[in-house]
């Protein structure tokens, strides 16, 4: 069977899906086995994404023109186009600078850090900021492996089955089905915070931390809260769940309205929707209203 053809492309991004998909270790030998790396910012030095690739792996989510620009050269070259990590996925926690207005933003970045000296904001010889959105909302995606960073064994799964011309498929339970610690058995009397000390054998949510188990897609082991720290839901909703904050509001509604005291929906927004509020309802809203006012 001739290799695929196989290249990384990098949007804004720190990089760490990147070296998620380097984490297979000594198992990427039997990946390389089936495709070839024609493009990796991190492996190879090859500028440009090269014609008529097999498939081609998107990691960060789109920040400015210029991602823009990468991310539609990426989809022409490519015959499959994946989704690798939360940001290129749900638009992760740097969507969450999409409650704030841009101009606001860059203007306490360049201007009014304690950092800056004369700070101004560049506009020359720049790419334009864009408000932050995961790559869908720019071109057909035809696969997501989400995760902050992704499960290495995951992408090197579903690589795999892309080479052999199948259909990848995702798993469809919750993080608290794979979590030994739950379901809750009790409603929670206070939200607790990350610093306060949990008691080992007993569900997060029912000692009243927020964890996001109930609403995040399965497939990482529940790695966080067996290891005592709620699920910050870096994998995006579960299959069935249409707006990650949403089902998680309706959750903590459901099964604590009457206990929590002091619940700021303000103070904690944040925590529903971490990594996918750019790509939430609110934000289709949002962007719905925008165009409207043009």
């Amino acid at each position: 069977m001739k290799k695929k053809k196989l290249a990384i492309v990098s949007l804004m991004s720190d990089g760490g899906c990147h070296v998620a998909f380097l984490d297979m270790h000594e198992n990427i030998l039997q990946l390389l086995q089936n495709v070839e790396l024609v493009h990796s910012y991190m492996v190879l030095d090859v500028r440009r994404i090269p014609d008529s690739v097999d498939i081609v792996l998107v990691e960060g989510g789109v920040r400015t023109s210029h991602d823009v620009e990468v991310l539609k050269e990426a989809r022409r070259k490519a015959k499959i186009l994946v989704a690798l990590g939360s940001c290129a996925c749900f638009g992760g926690i740097p969507g969450l600078s999409n409650l704030f207005d841009l101009y606001s933003s860059l203007k306490y970045v360049y201007e009014k850090t304690p950092t800056v000296i004369k700070g101004v904001i560049p506009r020359e010889n720049v790419p334009e900021v864009v408000g932050v959105s995961p790559i869908f909302r720019y071109v057909k995606v035809d696969f997501q492996i989400p995760g902050c960073p992704p499960e290495s064994k995951e992408i090197m799964e579903i690589i795999l089955s892309l080479a052999k011309g199948e259909k990848p498929t995702l798993p469809t339970k919750t993080v608290c089905d794979e979590c030994p610690l739950g379901p809750p058995r009790k409603k929670p009397s206070k939200l607790r915070r990350i610093f306060e000390p949990p008691k080992p054998s007993t569900c997060l949510l029912e000692q009243g931390y927020f964890c996001m188990g109930p609403v995040t897609r399965a497939g990482c082991g529940a790695k966080c809260p067996r290891a005592g720290i709620p699920c910050d839901g870096c994998r995006g909703p579960a299959s069935k769940i249409l707006d990650q904050g949403a089902a998680m509001l309706n959750t903590l509604a459901t099964i604590a309205y009457n206990t929590i005291k002091n619940f700021n929906l303000r103070t904690y927004s944040a925590y529903f929707y971490r990594y996918s509020f750019a790509s939430s309802l609110i934000e289709d809203l949002i962007r719905k209203t925008k165009v409207k006012k043009k």
